[in-house]
């Protein structure tokens, strides 16, 4: 759950007054109303239409109520980020959530806990389908099958036993569907067109050519009839049904442009649901070709689309990461559920006790009070994403990298914008960092190649250095005339300012160097590689002393604490790893894509792309508070801004924000009800508990 999600127990009350005591139920969980920061590939209505869950490209998974368009979880357990959702399915009974994608597996949760129960590996490419059985005792999943591998499970819902495969599947499975009695399983095979199996054995039954391929599926209420539509990118876009008696086709309509389908047989017959380009989503009539009814989406550009059981509603997931939902019969627009994050891509500390977070996908990056929570400013930048930031070493001034290559300098202080340094950084700039006396900044591109500033210069139009670009990461040491230089094929090389001598390690690392730090003493340096290492080396031998394993990816961001105790890593999977700096035995792991340590080192901050900060103890590795910068969609510039609003609450549900962000709160009962935050404002709104976390 990434902590969005935190039960208040009896402990949480152990201490305060007594009618908090009395007054606090027990089981609430809070929920920040953060939405999606992707576009949505998938929606599900939950079987009694109270429900619905929506998957996306930013590897989340939301479930909201249908009635009041609350947000009821966030489910993150199991995906990494950046894995995409493709498919959703509810069991019959509502207590299970199916899910599949970019991972090449099927997640199984738990409803309405979030719990994950299972997951079902060994596809051979990404999941793009799931279906349960009518009775939800059966569970199927099909994969695109161009990876080969299993191409096509049958299990058990309760045990997850599985009951027969198609593996080494070449073909890709692009939709399924379970007969009304459950003994039959179709599925939609691109180059082997419908089969029909036996659900309890696998054994094929019958065989329909449809060239399509078939991105949606659907029997009668009857069992006789099987319809399909096509899926968006076929050449020939046509619905066609089948009786399943004689194998023959009965009918076939041509669809009149393509789109992302949804069918259902309602009390009226067969409608097709269409998602096109242009913004729009239509219904059909299947049997007679006639449009019932169109519904705008525009400017936030449908991606996919579903009914509700008894065809009332109408949700369409969005490119722009929002969910809608119509009356299917009047066309009238129920809810817009948008998303309000952004990735943050790094977080850093000045010795002022400022803590700077940078939206990644967004145009802003914003200073907060790391004592408090609080936001002080946001600093936002026309027309570039915000890539990295940094803060200088007395906290005065802010380094910006945009995604277009740019550095930008503010006063962090008056959020006045100084200055953008000349050239650019190759590809975009994917790191900033100041020197630690703050005369030097360096600036590294994601294609490679690093640019070096003088700070002290007063037009800083010409960079003082260029380097290769072979470069990926680069690291000042406490000397501040030392910058270490990591580059690809696994070379590192130290280079003094002053004498300009430049004197690579003894030994290379597997792998480009990704990510690079200093121990505060100097003596080691840190290296972070492609292929999952992190090396240290000691620095006056140039030898390499350490190897240290765990990391699952690519490991992207390295720090020291500053009283040389400590040292972080992190990967691209989000895995933080807290290693002993001395012995390099590994501690504990946090959460986070970049991890950075306060001035005190008694705390260690990690970035999320999910949107939001994570404050630990790395003593006791407790989150200590989550940090939430509310953001909002530039419909223009497709990006993320912060709005100004922000949100801070502690792992027992005690929270302090913003004066309007209380809107952006809800409180989950046991029973999955949500409520505003204004109804246990009282007992949880504590800005003085939250500080009392903080201030460490």
């Amino acid at each position: 759950m990434g902590g969005l999600a935190l039960v208040a127990t009896l402990a949480s009350f152990a201490s305060g007054n007594a009618l908090e005591r009395i007054a606090a139920p027990i089981g609430l969980a809070l929920v920040p109303q953060t939405g999606h920061w992707e576009g949505v590939r998938c929606v599900a209505f939950g079987p009694d239409g109270r429900t619905i869950a929506s998957g996306g490209d930013d590897g989340t998974i939301v479930l909201w109520d249908a009635r009041t368009g609350d947000q009821l979880q966030r489910l993150q357990g199991g995906l990494k980020p950046y894995d995409v959702v493709l498919c959703l399915a509810f069991s019959p009974d509502g207590r299970f959530l199916a899910s599949g994608g970019s991972d090449k597996a099927v997640t199984l949760w738990a409803v309405p806990s979030g719990r994950q129960v299972r997951r079902i590996e060994g596809f051979g490419d990404d999941v793009m389908c799931v279906a349960f059985d009518p009775v939800g005792r059966v569970l199927a999943a099909g994969s695109s099958g161009f990876g080969g591998g299993r191409g096509l499970v049958v299990s058990d819902t309760e045990t997850g036993e599985v009951a027969w495969t198609l593996e080494d599947a070449r073909s890709p499975v692009g939709a399924l569907a379970f007969s009304p009695d459950g003994a039959a399983l179709a599925s939609a095979e691109w180059g082997y067109g419908l089969v029909l199996r036996d659900a309890r054995t696998g054994e094929e039954t019958r065989r329909f050519t449809y060239e399509e391929g078939g991105a949606a599926l659907a029997f009668s209420p009857d069992g006789r009839t099987l319809a399909a539509a096509p899926h968006m990118s076929a050449t020939r876009h046509t619905v066609v049904l089948w009786d399943l008696e004689t194998g023959k086709e009965v009918h076939k309509r041509v669809a009149p442009s393509p789109g992302a389908p949804a069918l259902h047989f309602g009390p009226n017959g067969l409608v097709l649901a269409s998602v096109y380009s242009d913004g729009t989503v239509t219904i059909r009539d299947v049997a007679t070709g006639d449009l019932l009814r169109t519904f705008n989406a525009r400017p936030w550009g449908p991606w996919c689309s579903t009914f509700t059981t008894d065809s009332g509603r109408l949700a369409a997931g969005c490119g722009d990461g929002s969910v809608i939902m119509w009356d299917a019969h009047t066309g009238d627009r129920l809810h817009r559920l948008p998303g309000r994050v952004a990735p943050v891509s790094s977080v850093a500390f000045g010795a002022s006790g400022l803590g700077l977070a940078c939206s990644c996908s967004g145009r802003a990056a914003v200073v907060w009070n790391w004592h408090t929570g609080e936001m002080i400013r946001r600093l936002v930048i026309d027309r570039y994403h915000v890539a990295c930031a940094a803060l200088s070493p007395d906290g005065k001034t802010l380094a910006m990298g945009s995604d277009e290559g740019r550095v930008v300098l503010w006063d962090a202080r008056t959020s006045r914008q100084l200055r953008t340094l000349g050239r650019r950084a190759p590809g975009g700039a994917a790191h900033v960092a100041f020197s630690p006396d703050g005369r030097f900044l360096a600036a590294v591109g994601y294609y490679g190649g690093a640019l070096l500033w003088d700070m002290e210069v007063g037009d800083q139009e010409h960079p003082l250095r260029t380097f290769n670009e072979d470069v990926k990461a680069a690291a000042f040491a406490p000397d501040g005339h030392t910058i270490a230089l990591g580059e690809s094929r696994g070379r590192v090389t130290l280079c003094n300012l002053r004498s300009h001598q430049v004197v690579p390690m003894l030994s290379e690392c597997p792998g480009d160097v990704l990510s690079l730090a200093f121990s505060p003493d100097g003596v080691t340096l840190a290296a972070g590689t492609e292929e999952r290492r992190l090396i240290l080396w000691h620095v006056p031998s140039r030898q390499q002393s350490h190897e240290l394993p765990g990391h699952g990816g690519a490991v992207r961001s390295v720090a020291f604490s500053p009283d040389g105790r400590w040292l972080a890593s992190a990967d691209e999977h989000e895995t933080g790893i807290l290693w002993n700096a001395h012995t390099g035995r590994e501690l504990r792991r946090f959460e986070g894509s970049t991890l950075a340590f306060t001035p005190n080192s008694r705390l260690l901050a990690g970035a999320s792309a999910q949107g939001t900060t994570s404050i630990w103890d790395p003593t006791t590795g407790q989150r200590v508070a989550t940090v939430w910068h509310v953001a909002k969609r530039d419909e223009h510039e497709s990006s993320f801004v912060p709005t100004g609003e922000w949100v801070v609450w502690t792992p027992d549900g005690y929270y302090d924000c913003s004066p309007a962000a209380d809107k952006y709160i809800r409180f989950r009962d046991q029973d999955g009800n949500v409520h505003p935050a204004a109804r246990y404002a009282h007992i949880f709104h504590k800005p003085k508990r939250v500080r009392a976390a903080l201030r460490r």
